[in-house]
């Protein structure tokens, strides 16, 4: 018997085990992996952007554990490590007296009694010793926290569908601020995407298509030069981009430490042009082969254009804000420049700065038919759909076939957009909704505050999917800036960079109606 069953032991099912522990519950942590390899970063927020995100990791010690931290004085947050992240809460969650069983995995219900859940040993350790190659574990709470292809959600039969409707505040009637021929307009533009009407708390916009509203995002990965990332250009921010492109609504370099990634988000005609080409490069679309050397071209040369934009070369390092060179003069060079699949799976200190096809020589592997091909085809460039999914019942709720609470949590109850981290500091809150609720528990599975903390989840959740779709809406369909929920748009295009912002968002729906975007 335990007081709270954890299925799934990466950030936020550790922080959830470990705030359980600290209230007093009989935690088990259950982690199918065996060790903590992650290298992705994480945005760990501050309070003043709504997740407690990095006060909780103070108040845990984090500045006195040795953990990489990467600051920006720009912004209250900071962005740490996975593995670090995952070792540091496991040993938190540990010493608050929580089980953490890694090399198990989560079952089922109906092989064990009800109110209990099986899970299976892979060979992993438990506290007190291997025992049986499985459990059933009794629990009161149940924390669904494996990701966002959950399996656990899928036992227990929770739905997770597309994101559809998306409203746009505005006081009053909202659609009184747009007039015949604007929303005319709109729906001109738009019509075959959105259907739009006027709510009590604003417009709303509910997307006609499968995959509800999305967005087209590229993932460039570069190799080190001299053991760091690429430099950054001084002075331009993730969104200052956005004005310079008009098919680009902001990119965002990761260049932390070992991975030098950059994530370059797309309004969804110039997006829906790079994923078709990046599927004709991989045969998706265009098994015989024709045109393919035009359409990794074509993919190239777009990042080429924003990386000479963003991105400086290592000559530079010494003077950079007196340098004017082009990071990539070619598309060849840019190739050169980016990682290959297995560079990606050496350790930093190996990786090579010889170019892609010599280095693919000197492996065995022959030499590159096309360079530009073959960069794609190793996925050093990955062009792919966004989507925002959600659970459709409440986050927090009292399961009666098991007559338990259950919890769904971090990317198991909704995906992020691009903010990386977003499923985190979301996963910390749901910590804390859970910590309240333990807090405050009755005698056995009794629980007199689930109704409050259920609907503090839904809230919470209903706000992070309005603020996604709200940025999607405006960077992908409109072609328009979104940055803190504020609305900009490049009144004269990007050839003039005459740059206008909306005091209120209904007024830049009516100005979304800009014509196709041109790659």
């Amino acid at each position: 018997d335990v007081d709270v069953v954890v299925v799934g032991g990466g950030p936020v099912g550790l922080i959830h085990g470990l705030l359980g522990a600290l209230s007093g519950a009989n935690v088990v942590i259950v982690e199918r992996r065996r060790e903590y390899v992650r290298d992705v970063w994480f945005d760990l927020t501050s309070v003043t952007d709504g997740f407690p995100t990095k006060e909780i990791m103070v108040a845990l010690g984090m500045e006195q554990a040795g953990l990489q931290i990467k600051r920006d004085r720009s912004s209250p947050s900071v962005s740490v490590r996975c593995q670090e992240l995952e070792r540091f809460l496991m040993h938190r969650a540990l010493l608050l007296g929580a089980e953490v069983w890694r090399g198990w995995q989560a079952g089922n219900f109906t092989t064990c009694p009800k109110g209990s859940l099986r899970v299976m040993s892979s060979g992993g350790a438990r506290a007190g010793g291997v025992g049986n190659d499985y459990e059933c574990l009794a629990f009161d709470v149940l924390v669904v926290a494996d990701g966002g292809k959950s399996t656990m959600r899928k036992s227990l039969d929770i739905s997770f569908s597309p994101s559809r409707i998306t409203t746009i505040p505005s006081p009053g009637r909202a659609l009184d601020f747009l007039s015949e021929a604007e929303t005319a307009r709109f729906v001109a533009r738009h019509g075959g995407d959105f259907d739009i009407s006027q709510q009590p708390n604003g417009i709303e916009l509910t997307s006609k298509q499968a995959a509800g509203v999305h967005q087209v995002t590229m993932i460039a990965r570069f190799k080190r030069q001299n053991g760091d990332c690429p430099m950054r250009r001084p002075g331009l921010r993730p969104f200052d981009v956005g004005f310079f492109f008009e098919n680009v609504t902001s990119v965002f370099p990761r260049f932390y430490y070992e991975q030098c990634e950059m994530q370059i988000l797309l309004t969804n005609d110039a997006g829906e042009a790079l994923l078709a080409a990046a599927q004709a490069v991989d045969g998706a679309t265009d098994p015989g082969g024709e045109g393919r050397q035009e359409q990794a071209a074509l993919v190239l040369d777009f990042l080429r254009s924003i990386a000479n934009l963003l991105l400086l070369p290592d000559a530079c390092r010494s003077t950079p804000r007196q340098c004017d060179e082009d990071f990539a003069p070619t598309i060849g060079a840019l190739a050169d420049l980016l990682l290959d699949g297995e560079d990606r799976d050496r350790e930093p200190e190996d990786e090579s700065a010889e170019p892609f096809c010599t280095v693919r020589a000197a492996r065995g592997k022959g030499t590159c038919d096309d360079p530009l091909l073959e960069v794609l085809r190793e996925k050093a460039i990955n062009v792919f759909k966004v989507q925002i999914e959600a659970v459709d019942e409440p986050v927090f709720y009292m399961d009666q076939a098991q007559s338990r609470v259950v919890v769904v949590a971090g990317d198991a109850s909704v995906t992020a957009h691009y903010r990386l981290g977003v499923g985190v500091n979301n996963g910390f809150n749901s910590a804390v909704e859970l910590y309240s609720l333990l807090e405050s528990r009755g005698p056995g599975p009794a629980f007199p505050t689930i109704a409050t903390v259920a609907s503090t989840a839904r809230r919470r959740v209903r706000e992070l999917v309005q603020l996604e779709l709200f940025s999607i809406v405006f960077e992908a369909y409109c072609g328009m800036i979104v940055q803190d929920q504020r609305i900009f748009w490049r009144r004269g295009g990007a050839a003039d960079r005459r740059i206008e912002r909306f005091p209120r968002a209904a007024y830049a729906l009516s100005e979304c109606f800009v014509p196709k975007a041109r790659l």
